[in-house]
């Protein structure tokens, strides 16, 4: 696989969590997974890095804040959402006719 992109914290960014952060991107990526970027906020710190390549075909390698297709990964948020919402009201929801 092509190299991978480092991260690029910010100076707000604490070392420690930027090595967990920057070792669970090359996990992600070592698991099998092409490319992978994220980006963490916590008030004013903030972390972004990249690891592996956007484009297997090219080699070309990720970077933070690229932009991307989000295709189906809403489908994912909103499950979530309405499974918790069912589980807060048991297992038979409120409906209205």
């Amino acid at each position: 696989m092509a190299p991978s992109s480092g991260a690029s914290p910010t100076p707000t960014a604490g070392a420690s969590s930027d090595a967990g952060l920057e070792r669970t991107l090359g996990a992600v990526r070592d698991a099998g997974i092409p490319g992978v970027y994220s980006a963490v906020r916590d008030g004013a710190r903030r972390w972004a890095g990249a690891a592996g390549v956007a484009d297997v075909r090219t080699g070309r390698p990720v970077r933070p804040g690229m932009a991307h297709r989000v295709g189906s990964v809403t489908k994912t948020f909103t499950a979530v959402g309405v499974s918790q919402q069912v589980g807060a009201w048991g297992r038979t929801p409120p409906t209205r006719r």
